[in-house]
């Protein structure tokens, strides 16, 4: 038997609420300018917030991942690495 965790009602699978969805967007880096953007909340929370050295940081694979930006209207909120 396989336990799942408790979150109390809440639907992980269930879609964003209308408000959340106007107030976040996620998409491809395609673009040297969403590249930087999404090394912002890479940096703030990695280097600045886990004290993760640089050289960890940036382990020269960023040019061959997929990274997926999320915005929270024009500002940069949050990034991932797909390798």
């Amino acid at each position: 038997m396989r336990l799942r965790p408790d979150f109390g009602g809440l639907s992980l699978t269930r879609l964003l609420e209308p408000a959340m969805r106007a107030r976040f967007s996620a998409g491809p880096v395609r673009t040297p300018e969403d590249y930087q953007q999404a090394m912002i909340p890479c940096a703030a929370v990695c280097m600045a917030g886990q004290d993760c050295p640089y050289q960890e940081e940036y382990d020269g694979n960023d040019f061959s991942c997929t990274h997926v930006l999320v915005r929270e209207g024009a500002r940069p909120a949050g990034t991932c690495r797909m390798r």
